[in-house]
C-alpha cells in the first residue's frame, strides 16, 4: 500500500504570505495609530500642565501686590510689579516740611505676622508707579532698623514724606518683580533693586526663571495689557497667552486680573 505525499502548493504558500502580509500591515497600522495617539496625548497634556502652571502663577501673584506698582512696557511683552509683604495702619508719619526717622504702629497680629527686615521697603500713598519705583517722590522709603513686635518700629534716614493716606495705610515690600516673553518664552525675574525706568530682560534684567514655553501670539496681540483703575472699577491686567504645541495646536489664555488700587 503507497503513502500519499503532503505539503504546501506553491499557490497555497503564496496565498498564505498574502494573507499574512495583509494581517502584519493591520496591526502594524493599528498600533502606529496608537502610538501616535498616545504621543499627541502626551504633547497635549504636557503643554496645557505648564501653561496652566504659568497662568495660575502669574495671577495668584498679581492679586497680592502694592496698590499702583503695575507696570507694563510700550512693547506688551513685560510686566513688572511689587509683592506686597505687609500691610498695617499707622497714627501718625511726618509729612513735608516736617521730617522724622521713625514709625510706630500698633498691631493686633502676632509678632510671627510681620516678616519685615531691614533693608525692606515702606510706601505710603502711592497713586502712581512712579511713587513706588522711585524712591525720590517722597513716598517710599528704605527702612534702617526693624522692630516687629508691639509696639512695632519702623525706622529709617530722616525724611518728610509728601503726602499721608486718607485711611492712615502703609505698606511694606521687598522687592518687585517681572515677568517677561523673550522669544517663545516666559521667564520670571526677582530680587533686583528698585528702577525708575523699567527694566527689561538684559537691562536691568538677569537670570530669569523659566516659566513656560512655546508662545505664539501674533504680532498684533501683545502678552500683557494694564487698565488704569477708573472710578467704577480697579485696575485690570489682560492676559492673552498663545502656547502652540508641536502638533500646531493652538493653547489661548484670555485671564482678567483685578488690581487693588486702594493705596
Amino acid at each position: 500500500m503507497s503513502e500519499r505525499n503532503s505539503g504546501f502548493t506553491l499557490v497555497e504558500m503564496i496565498l498564505v504570505i498574502v494573507v499574512m502580509g495583509i494581517l502584519a500591515t493591520v496591526t502594524t497600522s493599528y498600533l502606529g495609530l496608537g502610538a501616535r495617539m498616545y504621543a499627541d496625548s502626551s504633547d497635549r497634556d504636557q503643554l496645557l500642565s505648564q501653561s496652566r502652571f504659568a497662568v495660575e502663577r502669574l495671577v495668584r501673584e498679581l492679586r497680592n501686590v502694592v496698590p499702583n506698582s503695575v507696570r507694563v512696557d510700550a512693547s506688551g511683552n513685560c510686566i513688572e510689579f511689587v509683592p506686597l509683604l505687609n500691610a498695617g495702619r499707622y497714627v501718625s508719619i511726618p509729612v513735608a516740611p516736617t521730617t522724622g526717622t521713625f514709625i510706630d504702629i500698633f498691631s493686633i497680629l502676632p509678632a510671627t505676622a510681620w516678616t519685615v527686615q531691614v533693608q525692606d521697603y515702606l510706601t505710603i500713598y502711592p497713586t502712581l508707579p512712579a511713587h513706588i519705583y522711585n524712591t525720590a517722590s517722597g513716598r517710599t522709603v528704605r527702612l534702617t532698623a526693624v522692630n516687629n513686635t508691639n509696639p512695632i518700629r519702623f525706622t529709617f534716614p530722616n525724611a518728610g514724606f509728601a503726602a499721608s493716606s486718607p485711611s492712615n495705610r502703609l505698606y511694606v515690600f521687598r522687592s518687585p518683580v517681572s515677568y517677561c516673553v523673550v522669544g517663545n518664552q516666559l521667564f520670571r525675574y526677582g530680587n533686583y533693586n528698585l528702577q525708575a525706568v523699567q527694566p527689561s530682560p538684559g537691562s536691568g534684567l538677569a537670570n530669569g526663571v523659566l516659566m513656560a514655553e512655546r508662545l505664539n501670539n501674533s504680532a498684533a496681540v501683545p502678552y500683557f495689557v494694564f487698565n488704569q483703575a477708573v472710578l467704577s472699577r480697579n485696575s485690570v491686567v489682560h492676559l492673552f497667552l498663545s502656547f502652540g504645541s508641536a502638533l500646531s495646536d493652538n493653547l489661548f489664555f484670555n485671564q482678567e486680573v483685578h488690581i487693588p488700587n486702594v493705596p
